[in-house]
């Protein structure tokens, strides 16, 4: 069936694509009027409620930063709701959710998805059937998911996958911006830049590090992200840097996820060691992200990020499934040049499918059964790490690096 999916034009495939995102999001709002277990993400209605609070600002809800109360913006401040964690950019984004339909961004979020298809059939390499992102992006039904149960990543991975779409000659300032704005949204790309510095100083040492296109890239990409933040603290003040990235540095969230440090935070939750528990993660995660975008970054830039985005995800100190999206926008660019068997392939596929199903079950008694099972669940976070380390390990190893342009254009 999938060899003859992928003999379909390719414009085929976007519209259907675009159906279903269309068809999911009908759905869903269906299946929230008519079931108590709600199609959409509560995460949604936290982005709704943000936008919702900026076009109608409440009592003592003004924006406050000093922009704002200069020239008397009549904005409110999207933090009213409780568990927002976002730039104030996002909630702007969505305001058309009260003005217009509230379905407006899940329809964003689903553009994304099918712009990052267009991307990513560019960004093939070559020799790649042109449909290849057929099975891996346009049609794989957990992005769909994600992005019509209103999950902004979407988003994020448009502006990664763009700035890596721009990474060619004249428009590297393009691809800077674009790391900037994926930066401002998610801090995590920000290691990105890491590896394409390493790809601009390739074949110059570690001179090459601070040439001409090395600080243009650097000096633009870091801009823009700076630039986005002090627009967003002149109008929104210091409410914007400490729910949208200094409560990510300190975070002591003690609830189970697939993280192995969930743990130890949960073991010294609302101890004096609480500080240092949420912040012990931070030194293994950067050090391997950042180190495998130095060595890999100026070899092959799609490799590079993928390799990045999985050691990041599996070290950060909260992991749950939905942040497996991160990386999944890089399969079609990586699963080409790797250069495993069908059989090592599957069982690499059933050895990351089997960790999270061990993890699940363990995670069934505790969130279902009431049973404290938080040990047991401990240590299927560390199989859990286990095994997507070997994975990653042995992808590295079969991965073919041998190409020294970032991406090739197949048009």
């Amino acid at each position: 069936m999938l060899h003859h999916l992928i003999k379909v034009p390719f414009a085929l495939i976007l519209l259907l694509s675009a159906l279903l995102h269309v068809g999911l999001i009908i759905y869903g709002d269906w299946h929230d009027a008519h079931s108590p277990l709600k199609y959409t993400d509560i995460d949604y209605h936290v982005f709704s409620d943000a936008a919702r609070f900026v076009l109608h600002p409440e009592k003592s809800g003004f924006a406050g930063g000093w922009l704002a109360e200069r020239f008397g913006l009549q904005l409110g401040d999207p933090y009213c709701r409780s568990t927002y964690r976002y730039t104030p950019l996002l909630a702007l984004i969505l305001t058309p959710n009260t003005l217009m339909h509230p379905a407006w961004g899940k329809a964003v979020f689903s553009l994304s998805n099918i712009m990052i298809s267009l991307q990513l059939r560019s960004l093939l390499p070559l020799g790649t059937s042109m449909n290849f992102v057929t099975i891996l992006w346009a049609l794989n039904p957990f992005p769909l998911n994600i992005s019509t149960r209103g999950s902004s990543e979407a988003l994020i991975g448009l502006a990664v996958i763009s700035s890596l779409y721009f990474l060619q000659p004249g428009t590297l300032v393009f691809s800077a911006i674009m790391l900037g704005i994926a930066t401002h949204l998610k801090i995590y790309p920000f290691v990105y830049g890491v590896a394409v510095l390493s790809w601009l100083a390739r074949g110059k040492g570690w001179r090459g590090w601070i040439s001409p296109p090395a600080l243009l890239f650097a000096l633009t990409s870091a801009g823009t992200f700076f630039a986005l933040g002090a627009v967003m603290y002149s109008i929104w003040g210091y409410p914007f840097l400490e729910q949208t990235y200094l409560y990510h540095l300190t975070r002591k969230d003690h609830r189970h996820n697939f993280s192995p440090f969930f743990y130890l935070v949960y073991l010294t939750h609302g101890s004096s060691n609480s500080r240092i528990s949420s912040l012990v993660s931070f030194v293994p995660q950067l050090a391997l992200t950042l180190g495998l975008g130095v060595k890999f970054g100026q070899r092959n830039l799609p490799g590079a990020w993928a390799a990045q985005t999985a050691a990041f995800v599996l070290l950060n100190k909260v992991c749950t499934s939905q942040y497996f999206m991160w990386y999944l926008w890089f399969l079609p660019l990586v699963i080409p040049r790797l250069r495993v068997s069908r059989l090592e392939g599957m069982g690499l596929l059933a050895l990351w499918i089997g960790s999270q199903a061990v993890w699940l079950a363990i995670a069934f008694q505790l969130e279902f059964q009431g049973q404290s099972v938080y040990f047991s669940l401990w240590m299927a976070c560390i199989g859990f790490v286990i095994s997507n380390a070997a994975i990653l390990g042995r992808l590295i190893m079969t991965y073919d690096w041998d190409e020294a342009v970032p991406v090739v254009k197949t048009e």
